[in-house]
């Protein structure tokens, strides 16, 4: 044996056996039928409380055995030592953690010893005994009872080996000795933290001379996709094979066999997809001499995978992947995923429409693969292979000959087969797998066509993907790349020259606050055969559940256990909170993945149905017409018989106002209970706008009463209103003696940086947009027709920046206290970057905590990410409008809103009124945080909370895009100046006691 394997890549292991597929041997047909490996006498789990000891330099004692440690502690297995309190976790995206030396690693490489005590009956230990590890981070040995059992790497592959020779009757021990690093860690540079140790399940299976060797179902459809050929290969080591094919609990076939061989035809066979996810039984029985000795159960689903150049057919029907990537991670856990957490993940999906996973960038705990298989998900079943780091020598110093290349390394060549090799035999049987992956950011080499060759010797039905192979296109059958803008992702529909698909394996990079532009991603997929859809980056944030020293909880990032290197908090970058909370993003997704399409055509419904193996019928559908925000008639939509990807029209019985803003809302929800929801649950909502518009009732200036004007002061019969003269702005608002404004209404141009803003957001500050002062030019105050008007010009420049935007505003006072507030926001320098938002802000006292609206609701939403949203009249206390990112920035945004009322408990505050009554109105945010506290803090709790609330009154927001790893927002989301735009409201004290809000937002002062 080497004298170190952990750093030589000609070893890929010791003494392990040859991979086979996952299953469990029971004795009998009946223990396999059940299924509950606890209660299999061949099964005994070894996970729970184990000894340990943690050397941070490596230096274990030799030989290894317990006598050469006295001072065990205590760790959970399965587990990450670094989650246990040994070591500190590191997250890294890019760079190793290591020099880059292949194979070699530090000399000071901490290793962790395990030790676990097992006893064997007499008649367990003259059985064959296996010992079974799912899955260890680092490279590790085994020893059983002193002596050497075997040595493996590869962190996200099980390893078996046969210890029949090494256990005994009675008490045992078993040591497992974990080096953290090892020449894999080149091999597994992915985009996680890095934790060490035994983290998924181990175990012992007591298993007789005749046994099962391997099992390998394939299920594929013939006869124009009607029926099932099932062809199976499941060795017996010393006896024969007897199959049985089970439909729920009726027998569809048997058969017995010498060589272990099956084959067979199954007329009109129920299919898999991730929509009807059919699956059928297969036991397999060992016989010795006509007596089982064991039995394993494996689903087998019956599909086929074709790639065409119009498209994904799955079953000969066109599918589009709407997809995500998922990582192995828990908030407490690190790497260890609890079937808790795995089963959250996989309804929460199905909640989501979610129906494609990418196992990134590694093939996730095999229990993942077993509820894809029942719950129905697509699965693009990764290699465990990165090596992004390989190129950093070239990057660093500008030297690319220096770079290591390890994909064209013949010395690598075993290790990157071994790993494609692993996973196709663990993994063969699930029918929910569709593509296998080469792995992630590796490059490209011939490193990879050597693994492509061995898939496809083992499993020619499934295509094979692989980003990195961009040019000749030797190692993937199918065009994939990360992060397209939506102009190329047209363009790739477009191309007819290109006999294969087109697939995003990473895109709309969900980190923070985004992504945006989802909707025209999946208008053009929908409209170009040729794009088969996407995988959204990605599903769980990394974060990591630490406390403050006051006992409050946070998500921690790379960087807060003073982990070097790190990058920050790019591990939380994804569509749920660690605890699998969705924050904004997956209401994004979920609404661009909806099953239903509506649109109006010509006064009728159109209902496209995007599924593509099931009708409507298992929905049902309310539609309403709003009115100003509120219902006036409803109904019950019939989408029975709308057939897969078919599109209808239907004629709507319902009464559409002549006047008013009206609305067509739609609602789409299950009919019954499904494995992931209860009835009930929510698939899709739409809004459609229906002809109508918004009847304005304009007071008149005579009916108001009388205002006199004094110094800068607007006096009415209950109200005040201040200007002040030097500075040209309206500084106090009182009425019914109600102090309505803390801090004046001024012009606001920046956000609390966004995830995705870090690159435009030094435009920003090149320019000073963050500090800018504003300068007086002109300012006068007059009475017009019995209103008190006031007119400024504003200029604002940075330090040592000629002015940059020029802001007129005309307040107009009337004697009722209405103000209506008219801004123009005018550009004066042409290269001014896209901004993150025009608009004014102000500061208002806390007690107006009370949030009532007419727009977009009830989630934060901002141009690019507002298709989920929906218009209509919504209620909300401040503090809950605040979206808690892991980083803070920019949140809460709420767009297209036509009025705002901001109370206090008795009901009387400030609202605001757009002048555009039935277009997008003004976008808002109210918070008790200052955007300077929000660009300060790093994590939740250093937010500095103020009593009073920011208010932002925008024209508009700009766009999000996902431009934290993707592409910067679109052209038509980007907020430029190049011609001047106006901001207009009316602020009125409101009291909703004496007032409906509806109606209420429809009433304004005339024009003056």
């Amino acid at each position: 044996m080497s004298a170190c394997p952990w750093q030589d890549p000609s070893i890929t292991s010791i003494n392990k056996l040859e991979p086979r597929a996952s299953f469990i041997p029971y004795p009998c047909f009946e223990g396999a039928k059940a299924g509950q490996r606890m209660f299999d006498p061949m099964y005994r789990s070894l996970n729970g409380v184990w000894d340990f000891k943690y050397y941070p330099c490596g230096d274990v004692p030799e030989p290894m055995t317990s006598d050469c440690i006295s001072d065990w502690e205590r760790i959970d297995v399965p587990s990450s030592w670094q989650m246990q309190g040994w070591d500190i976790p590191d997250y890294t995206n890019v760079v190793y953690p290591i020099p880059l030396d292949p194979p070699f690693v530090p000399d000071d490489n901490p290793a962790g010893v395990y030790r676990r005590l097992f006893s064997l009956s007499a008649s367990e230990a003259q059985n064959s005994v296996f010992l079974d590890f799912e899955g260890v981070n680092g490279a590790f040995f085994a020893y059983v009872n002193g002596r050497f059992v075997g040595f493996s790497k590869l962190a996200h592959m099980p390893a078996e080996f046969d210890i029949s020779n090494l256990a005994k009757a009675g008490e045992n021990e078993l040591i497992v000795v974990v080096r953290k690093w090892s020449d894999s860690t080149y091999l597994e540079d992915q985009d996680c933290w890095r934790l060490s140790g035994i983290f998924r399940d181990v175990y012992l299976l007591c298993r007789p001379e005749c046994r099962i060797q391997d099992i390998n179902a394939v299920a594929t459809l013939v006869n124009e996709y009607s029926d099932g050929r099932l062809s199976v290969n499941a060795p017996v080591r010393g006896g024969n094979a007897r199959f049985r094919l089970f439909d729920d609990e009726a027998l569809i076939a048997e058969c017995e066999s010498a060589d272990g061989q099956w084959t067979l035809t199954i007329p009109s066979v129920k299919k898999w997809t991730a929509e009807t996810p059919n699956r059928y039984r297969l036991y397999v029985s060992a016989l010795e001499n006509g007596r089982e000795t064991e039995c394993a159960m494996v689903f087998v689903g019956f599909k086929t995978v074709e790639l065409r150049p119009d498209g994904l057919f799955i079953n000969g029907i066109s599918v589009k992947l709407k997809g995500v990537n998922r990582h192995d991670t828990h908030h407490r856990l690190g790497h260890v995923t609890p079937i808790s957490a795995l089963t959250r993940d996989v309804q929460l999906m199905k909640q989501m429409n979610v129906n494609c996973v990418r196992t990134s960038h590694y093939p996730n705990d095999p229990r993942w693969l077993e509820l894809c298989d029942e719950y129905g998900l697509y699965v693009v079943d990764e290699t465990d292979l990165e090596c992004h780091g390989a190129m950093h020598g070239g990057w660093t110093t500008g030297d690319k000959s220096i770079a290591f290349h390890f994909s064209d390394s013949p010395e690598w060549e075993k290790q990157y087969i071994d790993r494609a090799y692993r996973m196709v035999k663990r993994d063969f049987n699930h029918p929910s797998i569709i593509f296998w992956s080469l792995g992630n950011e590796s490059y490209y080499g011939s490193n990879h066509e050597k693994m492509y060759a061995c898939i496809k010797a083992l499993d020619p039905t499934r295509p094979v993907h692989y980003e990195g192979d961009r040019q000749g296109h030797h190692a993937t059958d199918v065009i994939s790349t990360m992060y397209p803008p939506v102009e190329e992702v047209i363009s790739q529909g477009k191309a007819d020259d290109e006999p294969r698909p087109y697939f995003m394996c990473e895109y709309g990079h969900a980190m923070g606050l985004g992504p945006g532009s989802l909707p025209e991603y999946w208008d053009a997929i929908y409209k170009y055969p040729r794009l088969i859809g996407g995988c959204i980056w990605e599903w769980v944030d990394h974060g990591i559940e630490v406390f403050t020293q006051e006992g409050e909880p946070y998500w921690a990032y790379g960087g807060d256990f003073g982990d070097y290197p790190n990058d920050s908090n790019f591990c939380v970058d994804a569509l749920n909170y660690p605890d699998r909370t969705p924050h904004t993003g997956m209401w994004a997704v979920k609404q661009a993945y909806e099953p239903v399409k509506f649109a109006l055509k010509d006064g009728e419904l159109e209902i496209q149905n995007r599924l593509s193996f099931m009708s409507l019928d298992s929905y049902r559908a309310a539609a309403r017409v709003l009115k100003d925000g509120i219902v006036c008639s409803q109904c019950e939509l019939d989408l029975s018989g709308i057939k897969p990807l078919d599109t209808c029209l239907v004629k709507l019985p319902l009464d559409i106002p002549k006047d008013g803003e009206n609305l067509l809302d739609i609602r789409v929800c299950q009919a019954y209970d499904t494995l992931y929801a209860p009835a009930g649950h929510e698939v899709a909502h739409s809004q459609l706008k229906l002809p109508g518009k918004a009847s304005k009732y304009f007071i008149a200036l005579a009916d108001m009463g009388e205002l006199s004007i004094e110094d800068g002061t607007v006096t009415g019969s209950d109200f005040t209103v201040r200007f002040d003269m030097r500075l040209g702005q309206l500084v106090y608002f009182e009425k019914a003696g109600e102090e309505l404004l803390t801090q004046p209404f001024l012009p606001n141009f920046m956000r609390a940086m966004t995830d995705n803003d870090h690159r435009i957001f030094k435009e920003w500050q090149k320019y000073r947009l963050d500090h800018l002062f504003i300068k007086l030019r002109s300012f006068e105050l007059k009475t017009a027709g019995g209103a008190a008007v006031a007119k400024a010009c504003h200029e604002l420049a940075g330090v040592n920046t000629l002015p940059l935007i020029r802001a007129e505003t005309c307040w107009t006072v009337f004697p009722n206290a209405d103000i209506r507030v008219k801004t123009t926001f005018t550009g004066l320098v042409a290269s001014l970057p896209y901004l993150a938002r025009v608009g004014l802000k102000a500061v208002i006292p806390g007690q107006f905590e009370h949030l009532t609206w007419y727009g977009l609701g009830p989630n934060e939403s901002y141009p690019d990410l507002k298709a989920f949203a929906h218009a209509g009249i919504w209620q909300m206390d401040v503090e809950e409008t605040h979206e808690p990112y892991i980083r803070p920035q920019e949140n809460g945004s709420h767009a297209d809103t036509r009025a705002l009322a901001l109370t206090d408990e008795k009901g009387a505050g400030l609202m605001l009124i757009s002048e555009e009554a039935d277009g997008e109105g003004f976008s808002f945010s109210a918070h008790n945080y200052t955007q300077e506290a929000l660009e300060k803090a790093t994590h939740t709790p250093e937010l500095e909370y103020s009593d009073d609330i920011t208010l932002c009154v925008d024209w508009r927001q700009g766009g999000i895009g996902s431009n934290s790893c993707g592409p910067e927002p679109q052209e038509k989301y980007r907020l430029r100046l190049d011609a001047p735009v106006t901001l207009s409201f009316v602020l009125r004290y409101i009291n909703l006691n004496d007032a409906d809000f509806a109606k209420a937002m429809r009433v304004l002062p005339e024009e003056v």
